[in-house]
């Protein structure tokens, strides 16, 4: 069950005085991307791939307040905090059971919030909200330090897959890889980092950034690898044996629905 949804200075909630849960629609699952065609000249279809999509949520509740002044300030606050003029924002919520996840959202919909006979500082409303990654991601990043040709062990604690951001510190002479031995993938980056370099590394946007903010993707071969759910041993290599550098992975757990 959740406990409250937070977009900006807006938090509903079940306990909430002024912006109170009704109910929250699809944050079970994602949409599903299913390819298929139909076999011609037979019966059935063939199919080729299924993929998660984007996520549609159904927000359902009710503002009120204590004056009719109050209340109409309230339904300001619902507005401005979906204001898709304001693009993607980020929404936060937590469960009964305290696990707090969060996505990037913006509105889809017009907002359902109508004046009605006799409602003169309450009404229900309904808010419609797309995430475009189908993921929920927990709200605390974590972060592993792994030195030259160590092994840590990285837990993603959550269901589903989630790709994870890591810094390469120099000094590293010709290459760093890193090694996914639990998925049996790696990524390599042929460059040479000197003593206070380093290398920004975003493994869902696939980008390769050095700290002077030179993009160094040619640098990159191997695959783009993802923290499978569950314990994950990532070890660092590098080219030379004496480098020094060490790298952190930073990442959020994930889970497909809650």
């Amino acid at each position: 069950m959740i406990k409250s949804i937070t977009i900006g200075s807006l938090t509903i909630g079940r306990e909430q005085a002024n912006f109170f849960l009704h109910d929250a629609v699809g944050f079970e699952s994602p949409d599903i991307r299913l390819a298929a065609f139909n076999l011609p000249g037979q019966h059935g279809a063939k199919f080729s791939n299924a993929l998660w999509g984007k996520r549609v949520m159904r927000i359902e509740g009710r503002v009120m307040g204590a004056t009719a002044a109050a209340y109409q300030t309230n339904r300001q606050t619902v507005e401005l905090n979906v204001d898709l003029r304001d693009g993607l924002r980020l929404m936060q919520f937590t469960m009964e059971n305290a696990d707090a996840w969060q996505a990037y959202i913006i509105l889809s919909s017009p907002i359902e919030m109508a004046f009605r006979r006799g409602q003169m500082t309450f009404a229900d409303f309904r808010l419609e909200l797309t995430a475009f990654d189908p993921n929920f991601y927990s709200q605390t990043e974590h972060d592993q330090s792994i030195a030259k040709s160590a092994t840590e062990t990285i837990n993603n604690a959550g269901n589903t897959e989630t790709y994870p951001t890591v810094i390469i510190n120099g000094p590293i002479a010709t290459s760093a890889t890193l090694n996914n031995t639990t998925t049996g993938e790696s990524a390599t980056f042929t460059i040479a980092l000197g003593g206070g370099d380093h290398l920004d590394i975003n493994f869902k946007e696939r980008t390769v950034v050095k700290d002077d903010t030179t993009n160094q993707y040619s640098s990159f071969s191997g695959d783009w690898w993802e923290l499978a759910a569950g314990n994950n041993s990532i070890q660092l290599t590098t080219g030379d044996g004496g480098d020094t550098g060490n790298a952190v992975v930073y990442w959020r757990d994930a889970v497909i629905g809650v």
